[in-house]
């Protein structure tokens, strides 16, 4: 997986695929399969424990896809504005 998002960005350097395009892409897989995730348990405890987890991975997702797609709209892609992005959905409730 790694060379082949190693690939992808070289073809954004000549100027074919944006690079938030790729990493959305490659997080949609891993929403699709938190979407259809439905364990339905007996014991309170784990389910506690595990609406809690399910809550952080969506809270995660969320941030990474939005951070991404409001680096898209920008026309390019610069790791500084997504961590100057990211700092402030860290700080902001």
């Amino acid at each position: 997986m790694r060379v082949k998002i190693m690939l992808r960005m070289r073809s954004y350097r000549s100027g074919f695929v944006p690079v938030p395009d790729i990493f959305i892409k490659e997080l949609e897989p891993v929403r699709a399969l938190y979407d259809k995730t439905n364990m339905p348990l007996d014991n309170k405890e784990l389910r506690k424990l595990l609406a809690e987890r399910m809550q952080a991975l969506d809270d995660a997702l969320w941030i990474k896809e939005s951070l991404l797609e409001a680096v898209s709209t920008r026309g390019r892609f610069a790791i500084t504005d997504y961590l100057k992005l990211k700092a402030k959905s860290n700080v902001e409730p």
